[in-house]
């Protein structure tokens, strides 16, 4: 079972929002001090 399956936005809608890959620490970390860890589980 694919959960990530849908149309999904091409550009951002926000300021600030990305789309596609981005570079690590592009983000501030969680609480355990860990980035970008949903995106690579």
């Amino acid at each position: 079972m694919n959960t990530w399956q849908g149309d999904f936005p091409r550009v951002g809608t926000r300021p600030g929002d990305r789309t596609g890959t981005v570079p690590v620490d592009s983000y501030e970390p969680n609480g355990f001090g860990l980035y970008d860890t949903s995106g690579n589980v």
